[in-house]
C-alpha cells in the first residue's frame, strides 16, 4: 500500500536548547530534531497528539512535509527515530531525516496479516514482522500484507511472492535465497499438558520396622506381652 495522501506537520523551532522542556512536555509538545542532507541540524517543537495520531494511522515509514514556524517551504522527511517513556510510553522525542524526492531511500516496513485462516490444530505464524525496502520516498509503502485465507492445514507456508505491495516501486531487500523462505508458516498447535501433583495423605504412613508397620494396636500389643501387664478380653 503507498502513500498518495500529503502528511503535513507545523512545527516551531527550539531556540533554548534543554531548557523548559518538563513543563513543555506537560502541555503536550516535545523536542525534536531535523538533520541530512548536508545542512546543519535544527531542532524544534511538535505537538504530541499530531505525531503520535499520524503515526497510529499511517505508520512510521510515510513521507512527511514539515513546515516550521511560518515558514512556506516545507522540508520532506522520514521519521529516523522515536522515543518513547518506558513507563508510560508517551512520546517523548523524535528525530526526522531530510530527504530528496528524487532519490530512492531504505526504510523498515511493517508486515501485516489479513483474513483469516482455518486451519484446525494449527497456528498461524509470521516469521517476519518487518522488512526493510527501498524506493522513492513518496513511493514507500505505509506496510506489505499477507492474505492467509488460502492457508487450511498444517505445515503451508507463504513466500514474498504472496505478499501485496507495488513490485514495480518497491524492492523488498531480501537475497534471492531469502526470497523463497517462508514469511508465514503454519505450526501444529502444540496442547499445554499439565502435570497433575501427587496429592499428600492427611496422615503420615507409620514407620515399618522389619517390613511390618508399627502403629498404635501394635504398641498396645507389646504392651500387653510384658509381665504384669493385664490383658483386656
Amino acid at each position: 500500500m503507498t502513500n498518495t495522501q500529503k502528511h503535513q506537520l507545523h512545527v516551531s523551532s527550539r531556540q533554548e536548547l534543554g531548557k523548559n522542556v518538563s513543563k513543555d512536555r506537560k502541555s503536550g509538545q516535545i523536542p525534536a530534531n531535523i538533520f541530512g542532507e548536508k545542512k546543519d541540524s535544527v531542532a524544534i517543537y511538535l505537538n504530541k497528539s499530531d505525531l503520535s495520531n499520524l503515526i497510529s494511522d499511517v505508520g512510521e515509514s510515510t513521507l512527511l512535509y514539515l513546515r516550521v514556524d511560518d515558514s512556506q517551504q516545507e522540508e520532506p522527511v522520514l521519521i529516523d527515530e522515536i522515543q518513547t517513556d518506558p513507563v508510560s510510553s508517551d512520546l517523548i522525542h523524535a528525530t526526522f531525516k531530510r530527504v530528496r524526492l528524487d532519490e530512492k531511500v531504505r526504510a523498515e516496513v511493517p508486515v501485516e496479516l489479513v483474513g483469516e485462516a482455518e486451519v484446525r490444530g494449527g497456528n498461524v505464524l509470521l516469521v517476519k514482522d518487518v522488512l526493510e525496502v527501498e524506493a522513492l520516498p513518496a513511493d514507500l509503502p505505509e506496510k506489505i500484507t499477507i492474505n492467509i485465507e488460502s492457508l487450511t492445514e498444517v505445515g503451508q507456508t507463504l513466500t514474498l511472492n504472496d505478499a501485496q505491495y507495488d513490485q514495480a516501486k518497491v524492492d523488498v531487500m531480501l537475497s534471492e535465497e531469502e526470497i523463497n523462505e517462508p514469511l508465514v508458516i503454519v505450526q501444529e498447535q502444540k496442547e499445554e499438558v499439565e502435570e497433575v501433583a501427587e496429592v499428600e495423605s492427611a496422615e503420615e504412613e507409620a514407620p515399618e520396622v522389619g517390613g511390618e508397620a508399627v502403629g498404635a494396636e501394635s504398641v498396645d500389643d507389646e504392651a500387653a506381652e510384658k509381665p504384669g501387664a493385664k490383658s483386656e478380653e
